[in-house]
């Protein structure tokens, strides 16, 4: 008997949801469905679950059309739109606009756009780094090149790398004002041909064989100590690492250089194959051996910050 009783204990937040479906898709009959199971028969799911669950089907202009909707009925700045010739998304917040890869990453800026890139610079703890126009910073696993976006108004020099597509071609717009400066590569601990297992929709991209991948294909992979050659030598402020698990791979491949560089930041996540293995160790031996210290740690982001023992600043 219990299914069949009135659960009136946010019913009226649920109706008034189900009145933004009916204005946008004028559709009563899904919005009545949805209020039944989230108010009637106490069905596991809540409303939010079911909207989630419909979002994936919908279009990306009603997508965007209901997201702006909702950020305008609680006052928020966000906008998200797409045009439709590109496959990329914008958004908008306070007179600031970023490109976005894929549309479920929009709530990153719901808090405005300059707020998510200090918060990014600090989970990889950039915070400790005195960065001045001129430094360069070289970016591994750049994604849409929020680092970019965020050094840029220090006035740094950015060198970014990064083999998904879509997201290169966002961190081409977003650190590079639109000029196809990103690199489309991986780095590893040599040059040569490797399979990419992409997961692009949660930025799980691997050189190493994960679970789940949506694709995979040969990706051009080269060394930093390559890629640098005698240019190393000028010097390199930092060297950001997010390599989704081939963090101790990119490391060797940067062994030759690593003199030049002044701090390291790596992400040491649980990432590492289907193992999900973390790369602290491997990581911590390869920098240590050339004269690196560990000076900060984002515990949760598993973060951690190196600093060459003999750099002044």
């Amino acid at each position: 008997m219990h299914l069949f009783k009135l659960n009136f204990s946010g019913a009226l937040a649920r109706v008034r949801r189900t009145i933004w479906f009916v204005l946008l898709f004028g559709d009563i009959r899904s919005g009545a469905l949805l209020v039944f199971h989230s108010c009637v028969i106490g069905y596991q799911k809540s409303f939010c679950d079911h909207c989630y669950l419909f979002m994936f089907s919908i279009s990306d202009n009603i997508y965007c059309s209901l997201i702006n909707l909702r950020s305008w009925l609680r006052g928020q700045g966000l906008r998200i739109a797409k045009r439709n010739d590109a496959e990329h998304f914008r958004v908008d917040h306070s007179g600031q606009s970023l490109a976005i890869a894929r549309r479920n990453r929009y709530w990153n800026y719901k808090h405005g756009i300059d707020t998510r890139l200090e918060l990014l610079a600090q989970q990889y703890e950039l915070q400790h780094v005195l960065l001045s126009p001129g430094d360069r910073v070289i970016d591994c696993g750049a994604n849409i090149g929020e680092i970019g976006a965020w050094a840029k108004q220090v006035g740094i020099e950015y060198t970014a790398f990064e083999p998904e597509p879509l997201e290169a071609d966002c961190c081409d717009i977003n650190a590079f004002d639109g000029v196809a400066k990103t690199n489309r590569l991986g780095l590893w601990h040599e040059n040569t041909t490797l399979k990419f297992y992409s997961k692009p929709d949660t930025a799980d991209g691997s050189l190493i064989e994960i679970d789940d991948y949506t694709d995979v294909h040969e990706l051009e992979v080269i060394t930093l100590a390559s890629f640098l050659g005698e240019d190393a030598k000028k010097g390199i402020r930092l060297f950001k690492v997010e390599a989704e698990g081939a963090e101790p791979e990119v490391l060797q491949g940067a062994e030759p250089v690593l003199q030049y560089i002044d701090y390291i930041s790596v992400d040491c996540g649980y990432e590492r194959g289907k193992e999900k293995q973390a790369t602290f160790k491997e990581v911590g031996e390869i920098l240590a051996k050339h004269n690196f210290e560990l000076i900060s740690e984002n515990k949760k982001r598993m973060v951690r910050l190196y600093k060459r023992r003999d750099c002044a600043t």
